[in-house]
């Protein structure tokens, strides 16, 4: 026979609430945001200076600040002078830009392991952003009109 739980109404409620925002009025605590526009616009400086905006709790463009967070930032594309290049740039926006957590492991969404070890890396860091920057390079093989299992698994 299979054993059923209840839960108080109130308890489920209150593990379930929101977690608030990141950036109040621009980014949601819960779920997941995609930033897309044409290339070279500036997606990754954008995506940078909202990581350290949240890292370090301050303002993003006109938007207030919200409570400081871990980010984690995913990037196996960029060059170590590129990144060096683009923190320069940040060097007067945050007390330390260098602060960021960076991943610059390959890996891909469609592999079980590999979200895995990402889900682990997340918790393990505590962190409450995941950058992933290209989106593309990491979703190979994936048909993002598919919503399986995986897509929940990385939602949890």
């Amino acid at each position: 026979m299979r054993t059923l739980h209840s839960s108080p109404l109130r308890s489920i409620l209150e593990a379930s609430a929101p977690r608030g925002e990141l950036i109040p009025g621009l980014l949601p605590a819960d779920g997941i945001a995609i930033l897309t526009a044409a290339p070279k616009v500036g997606k990754t400086m954008f995506a940078s200076q909202a990581a350290l905006a949240i890292q370090e709790g301050t303002s993003f463009l006109s938007f207030p600040p919200g409570p400081a967070g871990s980010v984690l930032y995913c990037d196996h594309e960029s060059s170590d002078d590129d990144l060096r290049q683009r923190f320069k740039l940040l060097e007067g926006d945050a007390q330390d830009p260098y602060a960021l957590t960076f991943c610059r492991d390959s890996f891909q969404l469609a592999k079980d392991d590999d979200i895995d070890g990402l889900i682990d890396l997340v918790g393990t860091g505590g962190h409450k952003l995941v950058i992933v920057d290209t989106l593309a390079t990491y979703m190979l093989g994936i048909d993002e009109n598919d919503a399986d299992r995986k897509s929940t698994r990385l939602n949890s």
